[in-house]
């Protein structure tokens, strides 16, 4: 229970649901569907292009990555992340499952040592859902979350968002 009430995974996942019922409501009123819903924390920086609309995202990286999978594309089954699950990008019927995925919070205890954290939670979530998780951890990896101790950020662009 401790990790409930110290940690920010119910209050993450909440916000991933409010902001699919977002994209619910806009669908609805627009009439229309999105085809790819991506999903990306605040405090993380792409550090290169991400063509959605191209095989491999248009990223020479992910193209030449050797990953185990035939190729690294978005399918009718997979969540491609980078970070462990800190930026997602799947089809819109993939993100169907994965919005509401806070009220199955808890479902699957993965034997690990912290079975409720976030990264343990969803990797658990898509293997119940048989959801591929494709993830590009590794540094180069087109994706920058942290910086190692005090380590001055001089290499990194500066970023402007929009965020609604």
């Amino acid at each position: 229970m401790g990790y409930l009430h110290s940690s920010g995974t119910v209050i993450q996942y909440y916000q991933v649901w409010k902001a699919w019922q977002m994209i619910l409501d806009y669908e609805r009123a627009n009439n229309m569907r999105f085809d790819i819903v991506v999903r990306c924390r605040t405090d993380s920086i792409l550090t290169e292009k991400l063509d959605l609309s191209l095989p491999y995202f248009g990223s020479e990286r992910i193209r030449t990555r050797q990953t185990g999978a035939a190729e690294v594309t978005l399918r009718d089954n997979n969540v491609v992340t980078f970070g462990q699950e800190q930026f997602w990008v799947a089809r819109r019927d993939v993100f169907a499952l994965l919005g509401p995925m806070l009220f199955s919070y808890g479902s699957w205890d993965s034997g690990g040592l912290y079975p409720f954290n976030s990264e343990s939670f969803f990797a658990q979530f898509c293997k119940a859902n048989n959801i591929v998780h494709d993830m590009f951890i590794e540094p180069g990896d087109m994706f920058n979350f942290s910086h190692p101790g005090d380590e001055v950020v001089t290499t990194d662009p500066m970023v402007f968002s929009l965020l609604r």
